[in-house]
């Protein structure tokens, strides 16, 4: 966490250098790939005598990345490792190339963490889940999503903070209405997952599933959004109590 942001509820994710290096190596590939395709030999002498080289560093280049990627899964798994024996949890993976599941009980809930990923075109995008069990069912539920271009016609909080990022669709207006005057909960929905593309947090009645992009490995991070979730679901399962 960072001096500035020892007032968060919910810490920021700390950048993977990894994958910025990848990203980097990605974009030189592309750079080269278009300085052959523009320039011929009829004009540029020059490019001809390295052409050789480049053919070499276009070898390196999926060698290194494939390097990389295969240390980065390692320090993934180490990391997920590392964070569930702390907390009495287990890591399971079935293979090397597969990806790593925590589960186990975490502050009385049961919990599972897990990687997924989905086709996005030609690409796959990778997600990290959190899903946490209710102790007691409850009758409410809600998708809150961030907000997008799409989410034109979308029902108002009448928070305008909360409006301008999100995107909430729940069928119990006590529950939004404690969520919202609840400063942590509030500022804590705010802050869950703002340097992710996509995140997702859904209760059904009986498990809370939160789902952001990327692969999250960061311990403080993680227990963070374990900690709102937990504080979430005892809120809801209170609101669950008055209903009845």
């Amino acid at each position: 966490m960072f001096s500035s942001d020892s007032d968060r509820i919910i810490p920021r994710r700390r950048i993977k250098f990894g994958n910025l290096i990848i990203q980097f190596l990605l974009f030189l590939f592309v750079i080269l790939f278009f300085i052959q395709m523009i320039f011929d030999s009829n004009t540029t002498n020059w490019f001809e005598d390295i052409s050789d080289y480049l053919v070499l560093l276009f070898v390196g280049f999926f060698i290194l990345t494939s390097l990389i990627g295969f240390v980065i899964r390692w320090f993934h798994f180490r990391k997920w490792t590392i964070f569930a024996e702390e907390r009495g949890l287990t890591v399971e993976k079935k293979s090397w190339v597969s990806s790593p599941v925590i589960q186990g009980t975490y502050r009385g809930h049961q919990i599972t963490i897990a990687d997924t990923s989905e086709s996005r075109g030609r690409s796959r995008e990778h997600f990290t889940n959190f899903m946490m069990t209710l102790n007691t069912p409850t009758t409410s539920t809600f998708t809150i999503k961030k907000r997008s271009i799409t989410h034109a016609n979308r029902e108002l909080t009448n928070d305008e903070e909360v409006d301008k990022k999100l995107t909430i669709k729940i069928n119990s207006k006590m529950l939004l209405e404690q969520i919202l005057k609840t400063r942590r909960l509030r500022q804590g929905l705010l802050e869950l997952g703002e340097r992710s593309r996509t995140r997702d947090l859904y209760l059904n009645g009986k498990v809370l599933h939160y789902k952001e992009s990327g692969q999250v490995s960061d311990p403080e991070y993680m227990q963070a959004v374990l900690n709102y979730m937990i504080d979430l679901i005892k809120l809801a399962e209170r609101v669950e109590q008055i209903g009845r």
